[in-house]
């Protein structure tokens, strides 16, 4: 079928498949312009009461000019195929958009559902009942305009009906009272089904819900729907009239028109050209202002704290306190002890054994790391080398000069990980050489 060729149309693209056939995306080979075209299944154009229903679908739509109505262009008959040329409409049905969002906001939702109005009251004034209303029959295009679409089950008023009696046709989730009925139809039928199209719109879901199709027509002689403003609190209360006017059981108890129920909505219904959708409704809006300076909290009055600057590090700094650096390791044959070093005797703290220490090896390093000439707070041990003091940093601020007795302030980093207090007592360490 792809690239067949019927009268001035050529056939590109399979767009989608129904119970009387398949609807093709093509183009019009005089015009340039693109088409929808649907053919009737080959076993149904076998079946005289299924073309003439295609003929009247046709018949229908060439009765109806509207902006906010798919435009019939052509029926051709090829062979015992028959074919219908429409407005291509590209965009997405109002079921794509529910599905996608699962509700519109209240104001999108009713210029949308205004432009659907129009068109339904359009056909209604030339005498032509949809019967068929379902967010899948509503196209809404990228600038925002709404077309109906299918009017396959459509019906003209005064005519004889071409289903069975007593046989029920529709939309189970949008079928009126009177069409789970089988009886008599009119453009009430319609403003039902257009009434709960606006409840699913700004709820996200149908007023009557069942496990079966048979249980959801007998909702809709039942069961009352669930106030929206329910499931919708931002809903205005006459929008919420408006709905449930709309699906009340008795057909007389409706708007009697589809111009009445617009009318119960004017004060509502945004003004102006339709407005082309978002990509998204829930997408936050794009900010109109630069975000606020964050709040910095204001330190209480006291003395101005030390300023301290150094160097940015990744890793944390070695912790050392008045240590030499030793830069050659111990051989592997000199002496188990550690032998201080002259300049800094009274600073050395760490003895080095190859052997664990015995309770009273330990007990004499001890005395020695907290002897001091000058009764100076013990320092951490180094457990593998010794470390000069400078260009190293002491957590609490303060570094000694090897050439000098007094301490000097330290210009400490800001560090990233924990620092740990250099003059606070360390556990004992000892360590082996290979």
């Amino acid at each position: 079928m792809i690239g067949r060729v019927i009268g001035n149309y050529r056939i590109d693209a399979k767009l989608g498949q129904g119970g009387m056939g398949a609807v093709y995306k093509g183009l019009d080979l005089m015009l340039e312009r693109p088409v929808a075209i649907k053919a009737l299944r080959a076993d149904i154009a076998a079946s005289p009461q299924h073309v003439e229903r295609f003929r009247q679908e046709a018949r229908t739509l060439a009765r109806l000019l509207h902006p906010h109505i798919a435009t019939l262009y052509a029926l051709l008959r090829e062979g015992d195929d028959l074919y219908m040329v429409m407005e291509f409409v590209e965009g997405e049905t109002f079921e794509a958009v529910l599905h996608r969002e699962r509700r519109i906001p209240v104001d999108h939702a009713l210029r949308l559902f205004d432009q659907a109005l129009r068109g339904i009251d359009h056909a209604h004034q030339r005498g032509i009942i949809h019967r068929d209303v379902k967010p899948a029959n509503f196209m809404v295009m990228p600038s925002g305009t709404v077309k109906v679409m299918d009017f396959g089950i459509a019906r003209l008023l005064g005519t004889t009906r071409m289903t069975q009696t007593r046989h029920a046709i529709g939309t189970a989730e949008y079928m009126a009272p009177e069409q789970v009925r089988a009886r008599e139809v009119d453009a009430r039928t319609d403003v039902y089904a257009l009434g709960i199209l606006l409840y699913e719109m700004v709820t996200g879901r149908v007023p009557f819900e069942a496990e079966s199709s048979f249980e959801t027509m007998q909702a809709h002689l039942q069961a009352a729907p669930r106030p929206p403003r329910v499931l919708t609190s931002d809903l205005p209360e006459s929008v919420e009239a408006a709905i449930l006017t709309a699906l009340a059981k008795a057909p007389e108890d409706r708007h009697a028109s589809v111009a009445d129920f617009r009318e119960a909505l004017a004060d509502v219904i945004p003004t102006g050209p339709p407005v082309p959708l978002p990509a998204s409704f829930a997408a936050p809006p794009e900010p109109t202002e630069p975000a606020p300076a964050p709040i910095v909290a204001t330190p209480p009055p006291g003395p101005a704290p030390e300023t301290v600057i150094a160097p940015a590090r990744e890793e944390p700094p070695k912790i050392t306190d008045e240590l030499a650096l030793d830069d050659n390791p111990p051989d592997a044959d000199a002496s188990d002890e550690t032998v201080p070093d002259e300049a800094s005797n009274d600073e050395l703290t760490t003895a080095e054994t190859d052997a664990p220490s015995t309770e009273d090896e330990a007990d004499s390093t001890e005395d020695d790391a907290t002897s001091s000439p000058d009764d100076d707070p013990p320092t951490v041990p180094s457990p593998a080398t010794r470390v000069a003091a400078p260009a190293t940093v002491v957590a609490d601020a303060v570094i000694s000069d090897p050439d000098s007795t007094t301490p000097a302030t330290v210009i400490a980093p800001a560090a990233v990980a924990p620092t740990v207090v250099a003059r606070s007592p360390a556990p004992e360490t000892t360590l082996e050489h290979p």
